[in-house]
């Protein structure tokens, strides 16, 4: 982590040019098309893996004893499949990510790799999902071993900002201070850490189990969250930097200089017979009246073995000028007020600086007014490529897993599988948040809606029949398409078609909210009808349920022994 932090020159007088803060939102990514093309070695690794190695995965279940039996109820399939294709997904993810640590060339070897801690939360998740389908752990120690994968997030701080998104219109800054007693203080960004973690657990403990329960019939889950991975990834390239029209100009001004420059080089190394020491030799020499300057952000490099000048962008130093014209206004309205500025938008009310200054992409702007100190923290934007790199995995390594999944399937998840594919759908909306961009979280939520959706139904006809809500049952969306469209292929595919509503709508939304001036408030709004919508859904549909099982209670289902394979099912199963 790198931290530009001005230095303060108490005799020194303002010589920075206000134009620092005119349009300093540069882009260094490329467009989505580079992106996608640089990132696509790891989709084809993901999803390679997976298709190649689930056949021998699957002989390996056989061969343990991980076997899913049909039963009279909810288990309908016709006979004994295997259940640990959430390990071939794990390999295909892990084979894939340890790819991006070795080789990655192009726009994405210039962000930074996907953070340890989530490969960490991936080993948590599948460890529990692996033992529940080996052993049947007991629910509380499926979610001790969720809660661990959770930890293994809020240690990088991935999801923790999403805290300070929701709170800070209400509490202020996370540098502000809330209780003081002495020398012991309790910042904002204290409560934010805090609850930012719960939320991790939450979202965690709600995703995994929401996409477990959604795995009830061929190829649902890995279908639906191959349109889940579609949707964030679509998102995420909206977030990803763009190249603009501002940075062109600026990269052509820096371009024109280096030219200008050069061939004043190429003058002096003809007239004299040798190249200029430094850039400066020509100033001296008279082959240019001043040293010309790059737009803000740029430095002219020179190789004096070579004789060659060239322009590179240099976001740090772009950063250390806007935070030291930054301090020196900070400063200036200490000393005319007696007390720092609130904020840095003081400053502009106050007439200090014009406008909000507009930091480099990767350089967030943090001020302290309790020190009056102003930062600019490497930090943003890091987890750009890393959101990209994890939807190309997963819908990878999904869409390798498909065939084997799909009706008639040869091969289910398992727990390993479900709890994996949904904790990793989580961990991109988290990561969305990384900035505090809650309405990116929303999004990221409406393109996941279809297991939340289920989820609440499920919560809310299990409470309202008074029956434990791990009690398993045949209510679900899949399961009462199936009964309505006569089919498991029909239902899948219904379930598809809701899937990519919700995903469209998540990324219209996003869009709307990074391309035109949609206020958050919209979003939260727009947020809350369609959870609202889907809520008051689930209560209809679960009361309406219950009262059928009521007034029928010889209707309703009831689990039974499970029914044992025969001898040709078996053999089937082996070959």
């Amino acid at each position: 982590m790198l931290v530009v932090l001005a230095q303060l020159d108490p005799a020194g007088t303002l010589t920075g040019d206000l134009d620092l803060f005119a349009d300093e939102s540069q882009s260094f990514a490329a467009p989505a098309m580079d992106l996608l093309n640089s990132y696509v070695l790891i989709f084809i690794v993901a999803f390679m893996v997976t298709l190649l190695i689930t056949p021998f995965v699957r002989r390996f279940a056989v061969a343990a004893g991980a076997i899913d039996r049909p039963d009279q109820a909810r288990k309908t399939h016709p006979y004994p499949i295997a259940k640990f294709g959430g390990v071939a997904v794990f390999l295909g993810l892990i084979i894939a990510i340890a790819t991006s640590y070795v080789y990655m060339d192009g726009v994405a070897a210039n962000y930074r790799p996907l953070p340890i801690a989530i490969v960490l939360g991936m080993v948590a998740i599948m460890f529990t999902g692996l033992a529940d389908d080996l052993w049947g752990w007991d629910p509380r120690l499926k979610i001790a071993g969720q809660l661990v994968a959770a930890a293994a997030l809020a240690i990088n701080d991935i999801g923790v900002r999403v805290a300070e998104g929701v709170l800070k219109p209400f509490m202020g800054g996370p540098d502000d201070v809330i209780v003081l007693l002495g020398s012991f203080h309790v910042l904002n960004g204290h409560v934010f850490y805090w609850i930012g973690t719960a939320i991790i657990a939450v979202f965690v403990l709600g995703g995994c189990n929401a996409a477990n329960l959604i795995d009830g019939l061929d190829g649902l889950l890995s279908g639906v969250t191959g349109i889940v991975a579609l949707g964030l990834l679509a998102i995420c390239l909206l977030v990803a930097p763009q190249a603009n029209s501002a940075f062109e100009a600026r990269q052509a001004e820096a371009v024109e200089v280096a030219s200008t420059v050069q061939s004043q080089i190429d003058r002096y190394a003809q007239e004299q017979a040798d190249l200029p020491g430094d850039l400066s030799a020509l100033v001296a020499a008279g082959y240019l009246a001043a040293l010309p300057e790059p737009p803000v952000g740029w430095v002219l490099a020179y190789d004096d073995g070579r004789g060659e000048v060239s322009a590179k962008d240099d976001r740090t130093a772009a950063a250390a000028r806007i935070v030291e014209t930054v301090q020196r206004r900070v400063q200036q309205y200490r000393n005319d007020t007696g007390h720092f500025p609130r904020e840095i938008e003081t400053l502009v009310e106050a007439g200090y600086i014009t406008a909000t200054p507009q930091m480099p992409v990767q350089y967030p702007l943090r001020y302290n007014p309790n020190l009056g100190q102003v930062t600019a923290t490497l930090e943003a934007a890091t987890l750009a490529g890393a959101r990209i790199l994890l939807c190309m995995a997963l819908l990878g390594a999904v869409l390798g897993f498909l065939p084997h999944n799909f009706n008639p399937a040869s091969i289910f998840l398992g727990d390993s599988g479900s709890l994996l594919l949904g904790y990793l759908c989580v961990v991109i909306i988290l990561m969305l948040g990384e900035q505090g961009a809650t309405h990116l979280v929303f999004a990221g939520l409406i393109v996941f809606s279809v297991p939340i959706m289920d989820t609440t139904l499920a919560i809310i006809r299990r409470w309202l029949a008074g029956t434990s809500m791990s009690a398993a049952d045949d209510q679900h969306i899949h399961h009462q398409l199936r009964r309505a469209l006569g089919g498991v292929k029909r239902a899948v595919f219904a379930v598809y078609g809701m899937g990519f509503a919700f995903a469209i709508l998540g990324v219209v939304l996003a869009a709307l909210v990074l391309k035109t001036d949609l206020r958050v408030r919209v979003i939260y709004a727009i947020a809350l009808v369609l959870f609202g919508f889907i809520g008051l859904f689930a209560v209809k549909a679960a009361r309406r349920q219950h009262h059928y099982a009521v007034s029928q209670p010889q209707r309703l289902s009831k689990t039974q022994p499970s029914t044992p394979a025969s001898a040709r099912q078996e053999e089937d199963l082996r070959g």
